[in-house]
């Protein structure tokens, strides 16, 4: 799967350098992708999910997720208005659905 450079980026800060990337990253998935489908657009924060999936598959202990969660937040909220409450949105369905995908310690 080709990877963004902000993805790549993101990685090897990480520790990660690109040709060893396994990770699997998706973009924004769960319902908000399918809101802005509907509407025919492109979610434009896609990076932001990317690195949050990055952070799931490292893994790590509880406030980690917790600092992993919040930076999707803060990182799609970076304008206010609509990303705002769309930010608010992405970081209550990850707080209460996401623990399943934590990669853990």
């Amino acid at each position: 799967m080709p990877y963004d450079a902000k993805t790549i980026a993101y990685a090897k800060a990480k520790g990660i350098a690109e040709d060893e990337l396994a990770l699997v990253v998706n973009g924004c998935s769960g319902g908000i992708r399918w809101i802005y489908a509907l509407g025919g657009r492109r979610i434009s924060c896609e990076g932001c999910c990317n690195q949050h999936d990055i952070d799931y598959q490292l893994g790590g202990t509880p406030a980690m997720r917790q600092a992993a969660d919040l930076q999707l937040r803060q990182c799609t909220g970076a304008v206010g208005g609509w990303k705002r409450a769309r930010a608010w949105a992405m970081w209550a369905a990850v707080r209460l659905a996401g623990r399943w995908y934590w990669a853990g310690e």
